[in-house]
């Protein structure tokens, strides 16, 4: 049940987050800088393999996996932090242009960061739980 109730809101910030926050830019005619474009194309590939990673734990249950699937929320916050300095430098700079797509790219890779926190809560923490591997604050 956690695991289909988690992947059901991953799937609401996909529908309602991610998507909107994808057209408005579409709408806005902006454009994501090469190094933002690559990031978030990497980041989105990462996920995809991570959603692939949950499937599998689903079915096998193994602990090691778990793991490292519980260690990629690392990545994606490491993502969002560099993210955000970029961010704010490109707002101190003063070119409205590039804060607008970078304001997009910072929403675009808060929702991949929450997305694959839901995977990683429909996947990882359960089997990290069943093991005793994970504190209650899913601190590991």
């Amino acid at each position: 049940m956690t695991f289909t109730i988690n992947i059901e809101q991953a799937g609401d910030v996909v529908d309602r987050n991610f998507l909107p926050h994808a057209s408005k830019r579409l709408k806005r005619a902006l454009v994501f800088s090469e190094e933002e474009q690559k990031e978030l194309t990497a980041m989105i590939e990462r996920l995809s393999v991570n959603l692939k990673t949950a499937a599998s734990l689903f079915v096998t249950e193994d602990p090691r996996t778990a793991r490292l699937l519980a260690d990629e929320e690392i990545a994606f916050r490491d993502a969002k932090s560099k993210a955000t300095a970029l961010h704010v430098d490109r707002l101190r700079n003063g070119d409205l242009q590039a804060a607008q797509a970078s304001s997009i790219h910072l929403d675009l890779l808060r929702d991949i960061k929450l997305i694959n926190s839901h995977i990683v809560a429909a996947a990882a923490y359960p089997v990290l739980e069943r093991s005793g591997a994970l504190l209650p604050s899913r601190a590991t």
